[in-house]
Formats: C-alpha cells, structure tokens, sequence
C-alpha cells in the first residue's frame, strides 16, 4: 500500500485511496448495475470464442480478390476442411459468416496476428483490407461489436459483410482491369516499391535475436506470425482530467494485481523501441519509470496521448489479459471508457504501431510523424503514402485526383446522408424515426429528399458500406437542420449516424477530405468515389441505387436491452435552435505532418476570412462561450496541461454566430484537406445549446479524428464528489 501511494503522490489519504480501488474492483458485479454502462455481466476469463470480420469495400474487385485470396490462404494455414460458411464448436477454426471467422480462445494470439499480417497489402500481394475483432461474451452480438471490439485497419462501427451475402449486393464494378499487384517480393528482397521503409527490420531491432526472425513475413523482413514471441499494450489517458488519470491508475492497478505484475520489475525499452524481455511485465522507455507522465512534444514519440505500457508474452497470459482489459476498459467500473492499442513485436516499427496493430475504444491515432521517423521514412515535411491522413495516401488509392481549383469550394450546397443497417428492425426504425422529423420540420425546398437507398453500397459511384437515405441541403437551411438531427442521431444509441458532405462537384473530396459526421464514423469506399470522379458526377445524388437481396439480422432480447438502455435522454434546457457554435480544428500535439497543416488551415482562415487571430480569447476557457461576432479563439498547444479546457490535444478555435455558420462551414470543410495544407486537419463543430456535455459528445459534427474530450468542467459535482482530492499533472490540489 505505501508503494502503491508513493508513486501516486497520495500523502495521507492513502488509505482512503486504496479502499477505493479495492471496493471498485473486488464486487465487480454489484458495481457494474450500479454504474449502468451495461446491463450484462459476463466473466472475459471464460469467453471460449472470439470473431474476426475482415471488411473490404464493396464492388472493389481488387480488394474482392484480395478477400478471396485472404479466405483461400486463411483456410489452407489453419486447416480449414471447409472453407465455406458451416458451423463448428469451440474448439475448432471456421467460417461462420461471409468473411467472419471464429476463433477459439487457445489459438486467438496465433490466428489474429495471421490476419493482422495478412490484411497488409505489402505482405498480401493484394489489397488492403480491414479487421474487426471481438469477444463473444454471451451478451449478443449488439454489446459485443460497441464494447468488447477491437479494430486494424481502418475503423468499423461493427461489420456490414452481412449485407453483401450475394452478387447484386456486392457487385464487382471497380477496377475491373485488374484484380491483382503481382507477385509477391521474396521474403529476403523486399520490392523496390513506396512501403519497402515500412517492410524493412528497423535499425534498432537489428541485433535481437527475438525480432526479424525467419521466416519472414512475405515481402517484409518482418518476423511472420509463427515467430512473434511478444506483443506491447499501451494504455491511453489525457492529463487534464482526473477521471481518466486516476481511473487509469486504477484500473491499471487492478489489471497488476490480477496477473501479478511487479512494479519493482520493470523492463526498460534501452536498446530501441521493440526490446525483447523474457517474462510479461510492465513496460517502460529507455530512461525508467512506469509511465509515460504526459505527451511528448518531441516529434520522435509514437503516441500522442499519455499511456502506461505492457509487454506481454505472446503464448504466456497474452489473451488473458487482452479479454481482461476488453472487458474491464468500459465505463461500467469506473467513471469513463479507456483507449488502448496492441500491437505485435516484429521488428518492424512502423508496420507494427499502424499496420499490425489492433485499436480498442474511440480510435487514438498514433503519432504517425513519430513512428514513421522511427521505421525508417526520412521525408520530414511530407507524410509517405502509407499514412491514411496525408496527400500521398490520396493521390496512391485514387487516379487523376483533381485539381482541387476545379471544384466549387464556394458552394452553398450540401448532401446530408443517414446510414443504417436495413437488416435490422432497431437502425431502420431509428431512420424512419428521423425522416419522419424531417418531414415534419417544414424545411421546404431547402431539404429535398432524394433516395432511401437500401442498398448504397450497389449503387455505383455511392462511398457507403450500409444503406443510406440522402437529402439534398441548401446553406440557408443548415441553421434550422443541423441541431434537429444531431439532437436525434447518437450512434450506438439509435443505431443510424450522420454524413454532410459539401457538394464541390469533386466526390473524392467532399467525400474522403470535406465531410463531417455525427454518430459513429465510417471509412468511405475510395474506390467507389473514384469511379464518381472520373465520371464526373456532379449532380447532387449518385446514379439510381441497384437492388440487393440480404437477410434480417436476428435481434435478441439483449440486443434491444442494451440498445434501449444507450438512448440519451435529452438534457432539460437543450436549444433547439442555438445562437451561436464553436468551431475547433484540431491536430495530434507532436506529429509535425498535422501541426504544421493546423498552423496552415488557422493562417488561411484568418486570411480568407478576415479574422485577427486569438482576438477574443477573454472567455477562455468557458466552454460554452458567448461572443458578439465572428472571431478567432484561443489557439492551444498543450490544453492537456489545463484541468479547465475541454479539449486534450493541440487546437484553434472560431466562435460562430448563427448567422455565419454557412459560410464559415463551406470554407472549413473544403480547406481542411491534405490537398490544401498536405495532411489531415481534424475538426469539431459545436453547437451551444446550454447542455454543455451533450453538445461536446453526442450533438457534435466531427471531420477526421474524433479527439477525447475533457468533461471535467462541466461534469456534475456529484460526480466530482465521489473522487478524493488528489494531486494533478501541474502538482496542485484539486
């Protein structure tokens, strides 16, 4: 216990503190009803199956290819006697649904780290595809995908391979030319090609003898996933809130225990940033300490958030402790859900931190400046192609991208699209629910509804892996729309999420740069987009939507229980129709690609825009503020420094009255691309309505990364009261 307080500066209400901690997570079971986050309990010791759905887009025939390529080799390496969809027990490998593998609990580590590996490109010959996988939990599968899932790749709210169960849903249209890359380099000669950096055992894992082993991951010198002997968990918090610092704390605390981890045993990271260590331990940079005490603002790190770490042995207690932390991460034992990424150790540092490895919570980029530097990319101003949010990226997945002078960036057009799963009754229910607002709202032809699509992904040219329903908006009604139905969309809660994308007459980027979203965010199907451009597709919906035949997803009791428990119940006092929003753009602290784009998109902005940076900065930080005019905000580098800013990464901020939210929307979302400032410039647009936390969270229109944000200040001081005063980041009580 005094070992325990000394590393968290508890001083004498040590053992207050530590009554905490154990009260917490010794009746797990009593605390989770309590809390409510969910309803069921289940033991993730005892979850005897996982799942794993690899997702490509739709109509995509090279990533088609690279999906059946992905199955053949997948059944061949496991021993698969059918490599259809069957049924199976426990204890055996198989297809249970199109593209969806079970996989038992006993050879997790082995199977998931083969279609982490094989799901890049580079080791494939193929394409990229993207994972999701989970635990099944006995809870249904609508709590397992939101809460007990992990992602590679990009990020998926749950798999939509159910819907393309036959040829009129999948149709292959895209890329017809060519399904396949070739063939794949040797394992000892990496091809001559863009990724061969990222393929290549860094300088740092030269000499150990437990990375880089052979044989080799195909066209990498990788280790292949039969000789990964480790893996590393990084656990991620933001410093300006102590519910995420100390509810860390204690969760970490509760996982050492469980597994018997020794802080007295820590394995520091000296020779290079993937040292092997010989037992699972708790894991450390070069220089000590258990912890990485708040982000870096050296652009060599790799993470942007602050994180404790693990090393983990990959046939030791790996799976135990990933089931551990899937389970007991969510906000049902402590006053929030925590972030954490897995990742193998190969020896190849880049492809390891982003293309290897697994995501769990809201996705937490890496610093991908930081790990690109240290796998091996020397380019210092311009991301590689490889990085999903820089300009190189665009220009590799698309064809004659365009000029982007040729698109209307001035346009006061808009399309504004409702996903949703048409295989259940739940997210259907939801759309019609909101169409019929809609509807009601009296909105004219200011919002013309075009398609119910109930099979999007069919439709040429359309970039959604789900149905969608798409109204054509006109800038002047934006103000009356916008707080109707994000008031009305939450994601998990209603199952239905948001798209407004600008319409440009370049698909490309109103779609993949310029679009915002609420709910959940989808990837967009590049290569459908792709296809719109070069069709030139500038009418204001996609070409009339095919026909897909796809079965009803059987919803269980507990599906619709937890659904149910998940729908907010609106804040007494919420504007409807707010007098003014907050605009944020946002970038990773210490990745020099997305500061310098922040500090271009701020620059540009006060030029077009005729703005005096930081002129009204006297309200800061109310998070909630109220300005006369348009006006630039503060501009923050480390806000994670500061318990009262509700943001926990570098930001500018823009006061938007009402009136000016057109404008300033058109001009935000079509500038915040990598073809203007050369990578990613993340935005968040908030609306103030008075219900300070819903309109940071749910009722919030979000581009890119959807950034953690600090609900210290507006948090309940009931909720403030059951915490002890402790000591923060900046060493003063609070």
């Amino acid at each position: 216990q005094s070992s325990w307080c000394t590393r968290r500066g508890c001083g004498a209400n040590c053992t207050n503190v530590t009554k905490m901690v154990s009260a917490r997570f010794a009746g797990l079971g009593a605390l989770a009803l309590a809390t409510g986050a969910f309803s069921c309990d289940t033991d993730p010791a005892a979850w005897s199956v996982f799942e794993a759905h690899v997702i490509g887009a739709p109509g995509d025939a090279i990533a088609h290819a690279a999906s059946d390529a992905l199955k053949t080799a997948f059944c061949e390496e496991f021993g698969l006697t059918s490599c259809e969809i069957t049924t199976g027990s426990d204890d055996e490998v198989y297809i249970f649904e199109n593209l969806g593998f079970r996989i038992p609990r006993d050879q997790f580590p082995s199977v998931a780290s083969w279609l982490m590996q094989q799901r890049w490109e580079q080791v494939s010959g193929e394409a990229n595809l993207d994972l999701l996988i989970n635990g099944v939990s006995g809870c249904g599968s609508e709590l397992d995908l939101r809460n007990f899932s992990a992602s590679v790749g990009q990020r998926f709210p749950y798999s939509p391979n159910h819907l393309y169960t036959d040829a009129a849903a999948s149709p292959i249209r895209y890329n017809v030319e060519s399904s396949s890359k070739g063939e794949v380099a040797d394992k000892a000669d990496v091809a001559d090609a863009e990724e061969e950096w990222a393929s290549l055992c860094s300088e740092d894992c030269q000499d150990d003898d437990k990375l880089c082993i052979e044989p080799y991951a195909s066209g990498t010198s990788c280790s292949a996933a039969d000789e990964i002997t480790a893996y590393h968990m990084h656990f991620f918090y933001f410093q300006n809130n102590n519910a995420s610092i100390y509810g860390k704390e204690d969760l970490f605390e509760a996982l050492t225990t469980e597994f018997s981890l020794s802080y007295d045993e820590i394995c520091p990271d000296t020779t290079g940033h993937e040292m092997s260590h010989n037992e699972t331990c708790i894991l450390s940079g070069p220089e000590g300490g258990w912890e990485v005490d708040a982000y870096s603002q050296d652009g060599d790190t790799s993470f942007t958030y602050g994180c404790n770490s693990l090393y983990l042995v990959h046939h030791q207690n790996y799976t135990d402790i990933f089931s551990w932390l899937l389970y007991y991460k969510n906000s049902k034992f402590q006053d929030m859900s925590f972030d954490f990424l897995v990742h193998p150790a190969t020896g190849c540092n880049f492809a390891d931190h982003y293309e290897f490895s697994m995501s769990v919570g809201e996705y937490i980029p890496n610093n991908n400046y930081g790990i690109a530097s240290e796998g091996g990319w020397e380019d210092e101003e311009n991301a590689s192609e490889l990085d999903r949010f820089g300009l190189a990226y665009l220009k590799a997945n698309v064809d004659n991208v365009p000029d982007v002078e040729s698109c209307n960036l001035a346009t006061s057009e808009f399309n504004l699209h409702v996903l949703y799963d048409p295989s259940s009754d739940l997210a259907t229910g939801a759309k019609d629910s909101l169409v019929a607002d809609i509807a009601a709202a009296g909105l004219g032809d200011s919002v013309e509804f075009i398609v119910d699509d109930t099979s999007s992904w069919a439709t040429t040219g359309s970039p959604f892996y789900v149905a969608q329903v798409q109204y054509a908006v006109s800038a002047d009604a934006l103000t009356t729309l916008l707080p109707l139905v994000s008031q009305r969309t939450t994601g998990d809660a209603t199952h239905i999420d948001l798209v407004l994308a600008p319409n440009t007459g370049c698909p490309v980027y109103d779609y993949f740069s310029f679009s915002m979203a609420v709910g959940r965010t989808w990837p967009v199907n590049l290569a459908a987009l792709a296809v719109a451009q070069s069709q030139e597709a500038t009418a204001r919906t996609f070409p009339l939507p095919r026909s897909a035949s796809f079965a009803k997803i059987v919803e269980t009791e507990a599906d619709a229980r937890e659904a149910a428990a998940h729908v907010p119940s609106l804040a007494a006092g919420c504007d409807s129709s707010p007098e003014g929003y907050v605009l944020y753009a946002l970038s990773a602290s210490n990745n020099a690609y997305a500061v310098a784009a922040l500090e271009t998109f701020l620059s540009d902005m006060s030029s077009s825009l005729e703005l005096t940076r930081e002129e009204c900065t006297d309200l800061y930080p109310a998070v909630e503020p109220a300005y006369e005019k348009l006006c630039m905000m503060q501009e923050v580098a480390t806000p994670y420094k500061v318990f009262e800013d509700v943001m926990t990464t570098n930001y500018g901020a823009l006061y938007v009255p009402t009136e000016e939210l057109a404008t300033v929307m058109a001009y935000a979302m079509t500038h915040r691309g990598p073809v203007q400032s050369g990578y990613i410039v993340d935005l968040k647009l908030v609306p103030l309505t008075g219900c300070a936390a819903e309109d940071h969270s749910q009722f919030a229109f979000v581009s890119g990364t959807n950034w953690r944000v600090n609900a210290s200040p507006f948090e309940d001081e009931s909720v403030k009261a059951r915490r002890p005063h402790r000591i923060n980041a900046n060493r003063q009580q609070v």
